[in-house]
């Protein structure tokens, strides 16, 4: 019998990606290229905070589209905030446009800045999969963490305590995905070259 896999159109939506450094970042571009290296068509979609980022590259099979330019997104003038307010929204927008204009079998969110996902389209949500990395206690997050869930086709969560929660916030099916690791990607010198 013949294999009949089909190469799925698949979009990550972030706010930083590789090189910003971090969990989420580091969990998405190992999700990204997983997929790739599954056959998918890989499009993320994410802040450019450094303008000597490309704004857009192809790296490990997975199409990178770095947008809108904020150098200030990660150090905003209210100095309180973790993120530039103007910047969140002027990322949420581009995202809204991106998945208007462009159709994908699925849509991977990040979690953070909440915005993305409260806007995107409603076909997008559909196929959507919200990646929670954590659950905060304030009203606000609360309130959001009970709201996402059911604006969008799945949740996963990297831990299963964060699962456990969302789903007795929600009221809807949280999954649990845990982080994986590319042994191949790994190596370790023999023990007499090590210093």
């Amino acid at each position: 019998m013949k294999n009949s896999f089909r190469a799925l159109k698949v979009i990550l939506v972030t706010e930083l990606y590789p090189p910003n450094l971090g969990g989420q970042q580091t969990r998405f571009e190992s999700l990204a290229t997983g997929l790739a290296d599954l056959g998918d068509k890989v499009t993320v979609v994410c802040v450019r905070d450094d303008p000597l980022v490309p704004a857009s590259e192809s790296c490990h099979g997975v199409f990178i589209e770095r947008a809108p330019t904020l150098p200030r997104y990660q150090k905003p003038i209210a100095y309180k905030l973790r993120r530039s307010v103007v910047g969140v929204i002027r990322f949420a927008l581009h995202v809204r446009r991106t998945l208007k204009e462009e159709t994908f079998d699925a849509v991977f969110f990040s979690q953070t800045t909440f915005l993305h996902i409260l806007i995107a389209p409603r076909n997008a949500r559909r196929v959507a999969c919200v990646d929670w990395c954590e659950v905060r206690e304030s009203v606000i997050r609360r309130l959001v963490q009970r709201l996402i869930p059911r604006l969008v086709g799945r949740n996963v969560s990297v831990y299963r305590r964060g699962a456990s929660q969302l789903m007795k916030t929600s009221g809807v099916a949280v999954g649990y995905l845990p982080s994986g690791v590319y042994r191949n990607r790994y190596f370790e010198l023999p023990s007499e070259d090590r210093e």
